[in-house]
């Protein structure tokens, strides 16, 4: 890269580049036309965009600061969570004022030679914009950065090395994130077949609430009242119960001993069994902690006929089930009856355990797997910058 000149990304005699706008959202003659009207929160990289989720008119473009970029212009959101973000226009277009547009010269620089750059710098051109909890990028900040400018020549032949990595790159984390998809629902695809071969086998079925000894629930102390908040006690709500983990080993919010007896809180001890009733329907845990829950959340205590650990296993593949049966207009319930008339098969105990073990050993392994699917992952995305790097410090040509 020592040989090729350097130049601003402020040179105008490489590019352009501005800034869209928004038109008055007051002027309904402005929106609803033909003209695409992109907005920051669009940009995900995308090098060929020929379609936007709203569109303005020719009126709103002439009494607006929003511009009609050509097709190859380069695009970089400035600001919010997707800055950073990159796109090429395929066709004529408007942007928002968060979105950069970049028209290069195309006897000095060619487009997708550009997108590359920006790519492969964008974290350091963030870094420099951190302010608050978002980076807020400007075009100032953007236009400061140097650009290793050789012949158009050489910057397509970068382009097109660049492109067939990429491309094998790109091949090996979508097979990478198949994997992933396979191996999450490992899990189910065994419950499936457990449960599928006990039903063939004869075990016997019953309503979940004829296996249960009680089931509690809980409540929620006073917010207005900081006397019972932020104590020790860990009181779980929904939040703490994650789609996709089945123990709870911790809480977001801790209530009092006051707060405890002064609300329809109540504990429920280490090992027990909690389900969310309303909201993230189907979910499960096995908490590890002694625990105080809110009205959202049930402790189901099965009596000595049903393995603790086997109806975990088993509420989990009913999920979908659980899920089905929710109602509500905002926010989806589901009523206790409900949960007691689902069908539960009951092997011996000893099956039972012989069941959870099985699974507990096959979850564990799944786990493993997946720690090592998530270097895998981290790799790839340092390969993608290793290949990046390669490209602008002159190694391709």
């Amino acid at each position: 890269m020592n040989h090729w000149p350097l130049k601003k990304l402020g040179d105008e005699s490489i590019l352009m580049m501005t800034s869209g706008g928004t038109p008055s959202r007051s002027k309904s003659e402005f929106y609803g036309g033909k003209i695409l009207w992109l907005k920051s929160g669009e940009l995900n990289d995308n090098q060929k965009i020929s379609d936007s989720e709203e569109k303005i008119t020719d009126q709103a473009v002439k009494n607006s600061s929003a511009k009609l970029f050509p097709p190859h212009t380069v695009l970089f959101a400035m600001y919010g969570a997707t800055a950073g973000k990159l796109g090429i226009l395929d066709v004529e277009a408007t942007t928002n004022q968060a979105v950069a547009g970049m028209i290069c010269n195309d006897s000095v620089l060619f487009y997708k030679y550009l997108f590359y750059f920006l790519l492969y710098t964008r974290e350091k051109i963030i870094a420099n914009a951190w302010g608050g909890a978002q980076p807020n990028l400007s075009q100032t900040i953007i236009k400061k950065f140097e650009i290793p400018v050789p012949s158009i020549s050489e910057q397509k032949k970068i382009v097109t090395k660049l492109e067939s990595l990429l491309a094998k790159e790109n091949q090996v984390k979508q097979l990478r994130e198949q994997t992933q998809v396979d191996t999450d629902s490992l899990i189910f695809a065994e419950l499936h077949k457990i449960f599928k071969e006990g039903k063939a086998k004869g075990w016997e079925e019953k309503d979940l609430g004829n296996v249960l000894e009680k089931i509690v629930g809980g409540g929620t102390p006073s917010k207005a009242n900081p006397l019972y908040w932020d104590g020790d006690i860990p009181w779980a709500s929904v939040k703490d119960i994650k789609e996709g983990q089945y123990t709870l080993a911790e809480t977001q919010d801790f209530i009092t001993k006051e707060g405890l007896q002064n609300s329809a809180s109540n504990i429920v001890p280490a090992g027990s069994l909690i389900i969310s009733t309303r909201m993230g329907l189907g979910r499960i845990v096995k908490t590890e902690i002694d625990v105080a829950i809110n009205q959202d959340l049930k402790a189901l205590y099965p009596k000595k006929e049903l393995n603790n650990d086997y109806l975990l296993w088993f509420y989990i593949s009913k999920a979908q089930e659980v899920i089905a049966s929710g109602t509500g207009a905002t926010v989806s319930g589901v009523r206790l009856d409900d949960i007691k008339s689902i069908k539960i098969l009951l092997p011996s105990l000893t099956d039972q355990k012989k069941i959870v073990d099985h699974l507990t050993l096959l979850l564990e392994k799944i786990k493993n797997t997946k720690s090592l699917q998530d270097v895998t992952y981290s790799e790839i995305g340092i390969l993608e910058q290793s290949i990046l790097s390669k490209a602008f410090s002159g190694s391709f040509v």
